[in-house]
């Protein structure tokens, strides 16, 4: 079975921090960026890198703008939305709605894409 290709992106250093640890001690996970970009530079990256999941930092408004972009664009794409502590707590996928996840600390973010990408 091929790696799971995961980009992390806008997140906070603390958060990124936590989900690369967790994310490093999982051999199914390849990341293929980790990296502070936003907007018209992330879907250029996912363009070009092909990612299956993209771990995006996002606050308390909902689903950042870049999701609906990113669906649009990539509609296998999975989207985990991490908080500032690094837990994943949001999965946008091409579908009407986000599903919410129960809230996963970031020593199991690894799970949390294996999740997502099997589908629930």
């Amino acid at each position: 079975m091929d790696p799971i290709r995961v980009m992390l992106a806008e997140m906070v250093p603390v958060a990124r921090i936590a989900v690369r640890q967790s994310l490093a001690a999982c051999e199914q996970v390849d990341i293929v960026a980790d990296a502070a970009i936003a907007g018209v530079e992330l879907l250029v990256h996912v363009r070009r890198l092909t990612p299956d999941v993209v771990l995006l930092g996002v606050g308390s408004d909902g689903m950042p703008p870049i999701c609906s972009h990113l669906l649009a664009e990539f509609p296998h794409l999975k989207i985990l939305g991490v908080d500032d502590e690094g837990c994943c707590h949001s999965v946008y996928e091409n579908v009407p709605c986000a599903r919410r996840v129960t809230a996963v600390d970031s020593q199991r973010t690894s799970d949390a894409v294996l999740q997502v990408l099997a589908g629930w």
